[in-house]
């Protein structure tokens, strides 16, 4: 049995302590995933700790990452669960309510597109929300539903014109943006984080660069 085992890996997001003590007690290596952003302290834990394998789920949070990367995999899904619908011509913004999710930027670009947003999710900063998304809210064609899922979820991106993901940050990848690929939805993001290695400029898209100088891009 010994001989048949090569790694144990930690299938959720990766505890640091738990991960560090797994590899203690195991005569195999540890994988573990990140899934969150770059920690000094997390990578100084790590580099200490060799028998812990860091996976990281993208390029761009793997160059961030001080400690050692012993291989990048993107986050995949079963594309039986998604099917394209029929385009009912707004734009979808879908996640947090918050600054480096680019909130306000997407209701400004749904704005100069002339096309009506849906956000489907929930303030997460609501000083930033009261400040400066509602007055945007109020002014542009934006209807707010909520938090989403499941088959609510997926039948609302399915019949999106395209879905928004203006991130303000380097995000390690971005699901929602393989969620609208699979649903026949061009997902348009910043170039930031790891977009261009999902939104890959001719391979699953063409690409250009907006007038607020993100890069704009899209697949489809």
């Amino acid at each position: 049995m010994r001989r048949a085992i090569r790694a144990v890996s930690t299938s959720s997001t990766c505890n640091p302590p738990s991960a560090v003590e797994m590899a203690r007690l195991s005569p195999f290596p540890v994988l573990c995933t990140l899934h969150h952003d770059h920690e000094p302290e997390l990578s100084d834990l790590y580099r200490r700790t060799p028998e812990v394998r860091l996976v990281a789920i993208s390029r761009s949070q793997a160059r961030r990452e001080t400690a050692p990367i012993a291989a990048v995999v993107h986050h995949g899904l079963d594309p039986a669960r998604y099917q394209p619908m029929e385009d009912q011509g707004y734009l979808l913004f879908l996640g947090r309510y918050d600054r480096v999710k680019g909130v306000a930027q997407a209701i400004e670009v749904a704005a100069r597109a002339k096309l009506p947003l849906v956000m489907a999710g929930e303030p997460h900063e609501r000083e930033y929300y009261d400040s400066e998304v509602r007055p945007l809210i109020e002014k542009h064609r934006v209807l707010e539903v909520g938090p989403v899922g499941g088959n609510r979820k997926a039948a609302l991106m399915a019949r999106a014109r395209a879905l928004l993901f203006p991130i303000q940050w380097e995000e390690p990848f971005g699901l929602v943006m393989i969620e609208a690929m699979l649903s026949g939805v061009p997902a348009l993001g910043a170039a930031r984080g790891a977009v261009p290695e999902i939104v890959e400029d001719g391979i699953t898209c063409t690409c250009g660069a907006s007038r607020s100088s993100t890069n704009t891009s899209s697949s489809g």
